[in-house]
């Protein structure tokens, strides 16, 4: 048997390698520390992106188209990416651009929208918050007489005044919130029916002991024996005073307007001479 014999150079050159081996596990260790410890400080002192550019809050007019575009920068050189919150149909956001655009219409006179526009680094990110408000574009005195000239029975000085402080569409608005003559019998606002028979009772005494119910049912017909023009100028006459003089003109305009879509004749039976007929239908 050969014994291996251990030479103190031997014993020197192992001592080299596992210093050598020692000292490259404390150098790994040491690279991983500093990267790590590099990380942390990178996110920890993070410059958040900035807005050099950006939206604020303002009254917009119907039918004007409206557009910005933001900018924001970022001091660290990061790239910056753009977001925004939801927004209605008639506003759209440009993601790569920064561009906020669009156009109002009647339909959105009277909202106020908060938008949010959002800039990030990947990191952290910056808000941009503004708010935007609709209203009717401003009406000439001109403009007022020719969109009354299709929404009731003519222009006069009031209603030119009313369109033009108010705009288009506050007018429309409030005319559909007048009371209707048909939504209570026994109001102060009088129906068309419940007009015809007031004029028929002050031309025909006899009829003043009927109820409107009785007209309704039919329990009582002016002019029942033998029908005379007379029935029909009540309907007439009840027709021209609500148009001419009544305060719901837009609702008097759509109903003449259907009218002339929905035809109810007068010149056959049993409508002939009926005006109480013709003011119930």
């Amino acid at each position: 048997m050969i014994q291996k014999i251990v030479t103190p150079m031997m014993l020197f050159q192992q001592f080299l390698v596992v210093t050598l081996i020692c000292l490259l596990l404390i150098s790994g260790c040491a690279e991983d520390s500093g990267t790590d410890s590099e990380t942390t400080k990178s996110s920890a002192t993070n410059s958040a992106s900035s807005f050099t550019s950006s939206g604020t809050s303002q009254t917009l007019t119907t039918n004007t188209e409206y557009s910005i575009t933001v900018l924001a920068t970022d001091a660290d050189g990061d790239n910056v990416t753009y977001s925004a919150s939801t927004l209605p149909s008639w506003l759209s956001f440009n993601l790569a651009t920064g561009n906020l655009s669009g156009t109002p219409y009647w339909m959105e006179v009277g909202d106020s929208i908060s938008v949010t526009i959002t800039a990030s680094d990947g990191t952290s990110s910056t808000t941009n918050n503004f708010t935007l408000t609709v209203k009717d574009a401003d009406v000439s005195a001109g403009a007022a007489s020719r969109f009354l000239v299709q929404s009731t029975y003519g222009p006069t000085t009031q209603l030119i005044a009313d369109v033009t402080a108010d705009g288009i569409v506050a007018w429309l608005n409030d005319q559909l919130a007048l009371p209707s003559a048909y939504d209570d019998p026994n109001d102060s606002n009088k129906s068309h029916l419940q007009r015809v028979i007031e004029i028929a009772k002050m031309s025909e005494p006899s009829l003043n002991t009927a109820t409107y119910s009785d007209y309704v049912n039919r329990v009582t017909i002016y002019n029942s024996d033998t029908p005379r023009t007379h029935a029909r100028k009540y309907q007439m006459a009840a027709w021209w005073e609500n148009s001419l003089k009544g305060t719901d003109q837009l609702r008097q305009r759509v109903a003449y307007a259907l009218s002339q879509i929905l035809v109810t004749s007068e010149t056959a039976t049993p409508l002939d001479w009926r005006g109480e007929s013709l003011a119930y239908t």
